[in-house]
Parts: C-alpha cells; sequence; structure tokens
C-alpha cells in the first residue's frame, strides 16, 4: 500500500515494522503478530514470523497432548 503525495510527486511505501524495509506492492505485505505490530514484508514473514507461529502451534500441541 503506498501514499501519493501531490506535492512532492513522491510515492512513500509503507514500511515493514521488523526490517523497515519499503514494500512497493500490496502483495508483499503480511500480518507480522506474533512478532510484531503491524504490517511486515516477505522476507521477514518467511523468515521470522512463520517459524514464531509455527514454533507456537507445535507448543499449543504439546501442551494438548499432554
Amino acid at each position: 500500500m503506498f501514499t501519493y503525495n501531490l506535492t512532492s510527486s513522491n510515492l512513500n511505501y509503507m514500511k515493514c515494522v521488523i526490517c523497515g524495509r519499503p514494500m512497493r506492492s500490496v502483495h508483499e505485505q503480511h500480518n507480522a503478530q506474533p512478532v510484531a505490530q503491524g504490517i511486515c514484508c516477505d522476507w521477514c514473514n518467511v523468515m521470522q514470523v512463520i517459524p514464531k507461529r509455527l514454533e507456537q502451534h507445535k507448543h499449543l500441541i504439546n501442551t494438548i497432548s499432554s
């Protein structure tokens, strides 16, 4: 998602809340929870967010199974 500033003709892209990288397309934006609050980029989603979610899921399954 981006906004267009008509006075300066600059595109202001949303930035990843984890690494700060600009995201130029809505297809690059992902929910950053549980790592951070907000939107993260593809890279941080794959490298940090998904592994954290899997870790939490595994812990939940182990707790239920015990």
